[in-house]
């Protein structure tokens, strides 16, 4: 059904199709659906939050079960032309089972997988529609699932997707899922997870960590897995040149932490102090004297970069502290072939004039038996914001790297923490620290680090 709303408009209005309960099972249940292309923009919608008013929802086709079934099964679904798919039970937000068997799409449609709705692929999943599984919802894929160059995105549960590819620019965004009991889950099993072909896979973190184990995580070049408080347990991993594990800016937000910078209010405009963490934020004109805390173990370093100060009271005319650089701590039981990078830098922050502190580095916490490769790990403080010739705030500091090792076949990589650069001074150091141990956990060899590329701090030693 379609509905010129204005010239060269068209747009698609909702539909339902109601499916009825077969007393006889039948073969060959095919859906097909197709907008033609008429509706150009993906807009997310909650279906969750419209089971009982479809009507006011536009442009979505909805597969409306009979009130006496609770399951649906089909062999076949083929959605194209930019349509938007959802299912709805009955009653609103009773369970629904869904059964689908072979999936065909050309990229642009979507599909809405609500509260109490439980959608199974029987079938190898090749995933070419943009999908939305909301808070409650449950996708499960037996075994093989490729996610191929569209947006997937999990605020429910993704379940038995043992073996995991993203490709072709394809995103998955694994939010703070709930599962059909409200129950937060925060972990995703896999056997083998592999990024490809420029996919990014994020973790967002709002509640706790987050946590992907399994056998085989690979993130190839051009790839990029990102979290803010992110676990990863595996049996390999590998991150191949250009592929990239990060956690940059995902630590606390500006003014927040255990080393938040401290803000000056914008009627003085003479600069706030960076974040500290694994050293001190660097100091500003208008704190002179006091400079952000350092904190965290360097031993197990497990804790995100504090945010650096901002002008206060924050608004769009003035700047905002940058936000630290979030936390990966990673068990590997084989190997880690790092050939890319892993990173949890600070952010330098945003504003339109000088004077808010930049983030600290956050930290990166790894256990392995071999570490071998020529990658890089950074978790580098960053500058103030510098919109002009100078800044007057101060940088943040670094943050705390951490790997222990059985065995360091030829790992040539690089390992920074320094401070960001500020013009009042600059951050301070973080640490990092290798150690070499054997199977009973005994330590062989230690090898601490801590260099600031040259940047000393403004304030005379303390004697």
């Amino acid at each position: 059904v379609y509905s010129e709303w204005t010239p060269g408009d068209a747009r698609q209005l909702s539909t339902v199709v109601y499916h009825q309960a077969q007393t006889n099972m039948t073969s060959n249940r095919t859906i097909y659906s197709n907008n033609l292309g008429l509706l150009k923009n993906r807009v997310p919608v909650n279906i969750s939050t419209n089971f009982g008013s479809r009507n006011l929802v536009s442009s979505i086709t909805w597969i409306l079960l009979d009130p006496t079934e609770t399951s649906f099964t089909f062999d076949n679904l083929f959605i194209y032309g930019t349509v938007r798919f959802a299912f709805s039970p009955a009653v609103a937000y009773s369970a629904v089972n869904i059964s689908m068997g072979n999936l065909s799409s050309d990229g642009s449609a979507n599909m809405y997988i609500g509260y109490n709705e439980n959608v199974i692929s029987d079938k190898t999943a090749f995933v070419q529609f943009n999908l939305n599984v909301y808070a409650g919802g449950l996708a499960v894929f037996f075994g093989y699932l490729e996610i191929y160059g569209v947006t997937v995105t999990m605020e429910g549960v993704m379940d038995r997707a043992y073996d995991i590819v993203i490709s072709n620019g394809a995103q998955l965004v694994l939010a703070d899922m709930y599962d059909t009991n409200y129950t937060y889950t925060p972990t995703v099993y896999f056997n083998t997870f592999d990024i490809r072909s420029y996919g990014l896979v994020t973790v967002t973190s709002f509640i706790g960590p987050r946590y992907l184990q399994g056998t085989w995580l690979t993130v190839q070049g051009g790839a990029k897995l990102v979290g803010a408080n992110l676990s990863i347990a595996v049996q390999n991993l590998t991150v191949d040149p250009l592929g990239r594990v990060s956690a940059d800016y995902n630590g606390y937000v500006n003014d927040a932490g255990a080393g938040a910078g401290v803000g000056v209010f914008a009627s003085v405009s003479i600069g706030a102090t960076g974040g500290g963490h694994g050293g001190r934020g660097g100091s500003a004109p208008s704190h002179s004297l006091f400079t952000s805390a350092v904190y965290g173990n360097m031993l197990a370093p497990n804790m995100p970069g504090s945010g650096g100060g901002s002008l206060q009271p924050y608004s769009a005319s003035y700047c905002r502290g940058g936000y630290g650089g979030g936390v990966l701590v990673i068990t590997v039981n084989d190997t880690l072939f790092l050939q890319g990078s892993l990173t949890a830098n600070g952010h330098t922050g945003i504003g339109v004039i000088n004077g808010c502190g930049g983030g600290a580095g956050g930290s990166i916490y790894i256990r392995t038996n071999v570490l071998s490769g020529f990658g890089s790990m950074y978790v580098l403080g960053a500058s103030p914001v510098n919109v002009g010739a100078f800044s007057t705030g101060g940088a943040g500091a670094g943050g705390r790297i951490y790997a222990s090792y059985q065995n360091m076949d030829a790992f040539s990589g690089t390992t920074f923490a320094n401070g960001g650069v500020g013009y009042s001074e600059d951050g301070a150091a973080g640490s990092i620290l290798f150690q070499q141990k054997d199977g009973n956990g005994s330590t062989h060899v230690s090898q601490l680090n801590v260099t600031n590329k040259g940047s000393a701090p403004t304030k005379p030693p303390v004697k």
